[in-house]
């Protein structure tokens, strides 16, 4: 004879669970007990779940502590400040490259005179932008004249201390964002 296992029997665990939460029906809890006289393995689940029962109900009910919602409410409130906080450092951290990257990309243009075609071919307007040009491609020359005059050691210092200072600046405006937002309306916590 093949041993069967209780999950081939779906209907019947589902039926067993419904008769422990007293939410069967009596017509659903004679089939149940019907069907544990014939199935072997059903029954050996049946009297565990059972015993299980029983042992639930005579254990103790321990209750609460005193300060368990506040407990779990100021733990809540942290988790909504630190997302909170987090997406304030996303948002920083991609805003700060993101200035860094067109700044970086105007400057570019500024010192290869993409933008001259542009303006027109004289007047106010152009006067400046070609001072402008010219500074932005002197300042340009001369950058790129002193990494070749000190190597690319002083083009890696350089990069680290760009991200430092990216770093920095998204650190400052996460203080400003914790110190600054207002505490919300029905927060649990207060701020300090």
């Amino acid at each position: 004879m093949m041993w069967q296992n209780a999950d081939s029997h779906p209907e019947y665990t589902m039926l067993m669970s419904l008769v422990l939460d007293d939410e069967a029906t009596a017509a659903e809890e004679l089939r149940l007990r019907a069907h544990v006289a014939t199935c072997e393995s059903c029954a050996r689940t049946w009297q565990r779940w059972q015993e299980l029962d029983r042992r639930f109900m005579a254990a103790p009910v321990l209750p609460a502590p005193i300060d368990f919602s506040a407990v779990v409410a100021a733990r809540l409130d942290e988790r909504l400040v630190e997302h909170s906080r987090r997406r304030w450092f996303v948002l920083g951290l991609s805003l700060s490259w993101v200035v860094a990257l067109l700044a970086g990309i105007a400057l570019l243009g500024i010192a290869n005179g993409w933008v001259l075609p542009l303006l027109p071919d004289s007047g106010p307007l152009y006067a400046a932008w070609s001072g402008l040009a010219s500074m932005g491609g002197w300042i340009v020359r001369a950058a790129v004249s002193f990494v070749e005059q000190t190597g690319t050691p002083t083009l890696a210092a350089g990069a680290g201390v760009l991200l430092c200072v990216t770093c920095a600046l998204a650190t400052v405006w996460l203080w400003m964002v914790a110190r600054l937002t207002p505490v919300r309306q029905g927060s649990l916590v207060a701020s300090d």
